[in-house]
This record gives structure tokens, C-alpha cells and sequence, in this order.
């Protein structure tokens, strides 16, 4: 008996395009998952390979960098509307980091930035209670056309630390505290295409057509029954969407002491409220004297997913500050 070579099999075998493969799932919510998989991993090497691909251009050998750094640390009054388990209006003690990198070449041009907030709240029993959690990174690349900007974008949110609720249990007629999520639960990547619009030199606004949209929820957040999520695992949900959506990103002196900064995100594939979501964030710095600042904090949200109540969170922050601002104009070597 003549045996075949494992190179030609695999010729026979490409010579049969009409041969199907039967993926390794038997129901339509599996194949769901691995499509979904598939696009998540596939987008952004196509991006990537885009991006690097528009780098070899000799024309570009000229760029334009800017980089803005602000830290603070401060103390707050904040007021809490359905954000967490209970509203409530306290002092806290918060610290804030913003990172900023913006490079413009002649025809092309990438912004990404780095933000994390993080606070703990002071009650009248001694106890210290997390308040504002955030871990958000945005990365941006635009390439300028004859007639329009079109991007891609990354955006990745989640928390650095475990949320803490009390839990009465009826058993014992004790509170005890629970632990909710940490880092990647809740969670959240949206892949995006579509056109952006730079207002101001370090501001975006960019309005995406098509939008992939994974998250991870705990499933103790939740209050609404009636969505369907696409798994569940352990204590956590995932769900995948697909629709269009709306990123923006201001970074703006108003005067020479006031400054405006505005991250906000939108999301929708649909017209009723089970398909529209958005989180808004919007600061107003004051520069008091030297290291000394005054910011308030607006954050308004609505997610389906945990209910259907407006979220608002305000505060009123005054602390100190570290900020940089760097910028310059200088050869940029081509990528390869």
C-alpha cells in the first residue's frame, strides 16, 4: 500500500474548498462564543497591522509629540446616587492619575491615555469604604483622508480592588461584610472603527459605526432579570455586543487657571432601553495656588445590565497636584 506524505494530504485537502469544518460546539450559542472570540482576537491584529503598515511612509519623517502628566491627591465631599449598594454623602480621601500621549504625523496621528481613580470614604462608625474605583485605558489611531478621519480605538475599563456591601444574614441576624468583583469583574472592551474629530489640539470625539463590546458583570450587581447574557461563570456574567458607539476625550484650558476634561463613552444597537448605555465624566479644575487644586467631579451613568436607574455622583475635591506638560517637534524614525 502507497502512503501519502502529510504535505500532499494536506494539498488533497486544500484542493476541496466546498469540505466544511464542524466546529467543536453543538449549539448556536457556542458558535456565538467562538465567533465572538474570533473578532475580538481578529480586529485588533488588523488594526495593529494597518497602523504599522501606514508607519513606512518617508513623508511622515517629521512628528509632533506632546505628553501631559497630572496626579493628585485630595480630600472630598461626595454625594452617590446608585452607584453603589446604598447613595450616600460623605468625606473621602482620593487620588487620581491622568496620562496623556499624543503624536501627529503629516497625514496620521495616535492619542492614548491612561486614567485611574481610586477612594476611600469616611463614615461617622470608623469605617473606611471604597468609593470611586477606576482603571481606564484609551488607545486611539486616525489617519487623515481626502474627504474624512477615519480610526480605530481600544477601550479597556475595569477596577483595581473588591467592592465591600453588608449582608444581613437572617440565620445568625448578623451584617457581614461581603466581597464583590476586583480586577476584570466588572470589566470592559470595546473595539471600534469609524471617523474622529479633534476639536482641540489634545481632544477627540470619535463616532464609531461598527463596535464590538465584551463585559464581565457580578452577578451580586445585578437587579434586572430580564436581560439574557451570552455565559455565565462562577459569580460573574459575560455578555457580547455589537452596535455603534461614541468616545469622547477633552483635555482643555478653558483660561490660564481653569481647566475642562471630559471622558465619556456611549453605546447603543438598538432604540428601547434594554440597547443603550453610557457613562459620562466630566472635571472642571481650578488652580488655587501653585500645587493646590479645586475640582469637581460629575459622573452620570445608566447600564441595563445592573438596572434601569439614572446613576450621578458628584464631588467636590481640594488637594495637591503633580502635573507636566511636555511637547516637541522633532525627527521620528519610521516604523519598519
Amino acid at each position: 500500500m502507497k502512503r501519502h506524505s502529510p504535505l500532499v494530504s494536506r494539498s488533497r485537502w486544500n484542493r476541496n474548498p466546498n469540505r466544511k469544518v464542524a466546529l467543536p460546539f453543538s449549539s448556536n450559542k457556542g458558535r456565538y462564543i467562538a465567533q465572538s472570540i474570533v473578532l475580538i482576537v481578529a480586529l485588533p491584529s488588523t488594526t495593529c497591522h494597518k497602523v504599522l503598515a501606514q508607519g513606512s511612509s518617508k513623508s511622515d519623517s517629521a512628528a509632533f509629540r506632546s505628553t501631559f502628566i497630572n496626579a493628585s491627591l485630595a480630600a472630598s465631599y461626595t454625594t452617590s446616587q446608585n452607584w453603589q449598594p446604598t447613595d450616600f454623602q460623605n468625606y473621602a480621601i482620593a487620588g487620581s492619575l491622568f496620562i496623556q500621549d499624543d503624536l501627529q504625523r503629516t497625514n496620521r496621528r495616535h492619542q492614548h491615555k491612561l486614567l485611574a481613580d481610586l477612594s476611600y470614604l469616611k463614615f461617622v462608625d470608623s469605617i473606611w469604604v471604597k468609593g470611586a474605583d477606576r482603571f481606564q485605558l484609551n488607545l486611539l489611531w486616525s489617519r487623515n483622508e481626502k474627504k474624512w478621519t477615519h480610526s480605530y480605538s481600544v477601550l479597556f475599563f475595569t477596577q483595581f480592588l473588591p467592592t465591600e456591601t453588608s449582608v444581613y444574614d437572617p440565620v445568625s441576624e448578623t451584617t457581614q461584610r461581603a466581597h464583590i468583583g476586583g480586577p476584570l469583574v466588572p470589566a470592559g472592551l470595546e473595539l471600534s472603527y469609524g471617523a474622529t474629530w479633534y476639536p482641540w489640539p489634545a481632544s477627540s470625539i470619535q463616532f464609531s459605526f461598527a463596535t464590538a463590546k465584551l463585559s464581565s458583570t457580578p452577578k451580586a450587581t445585578l437587579q434586572n432579570t430580564n436581560v439574557q447574557h451570552l455565559a455565565e461563570a462562577g459569580n460573574t456574567v459575560l455578555d457580547m455586543q455589537y452596535g455603534a458607539s461614541m468616545l469622547v476625550n477633552i483635555n482643555h484650558p478653558l483660561t490660564d487657571r481653569i481647566d475642562w476634561m471630559n471622558t465619556s463613552r456611549f453605546f447603543a444597537n438598538g432604540l428601547d432601553r434594554d440597547r443603550v448605555n453610557f457613562e459620562v465624566r466630566n472635571r472642571v479644575i481650578i488652580k488655587l495656588w501653585k500645587c493646590l487644586q479645586l475640582r469637581f467631579d460629575t459622573r452620570v451613568g445608566y447600564d441595563p445590565l445592573v438596572n434601569y436607574d439614572l446613576r450621578f455622583s458628584q464631588e467636590i475635591m481640594l488637594g495637591v497636584f503633580y502635573e507636566r506638560r511636555r511637547s516637541n517637534t522633532a525627527p521620528v524614525p519610521a516604523a519598519p
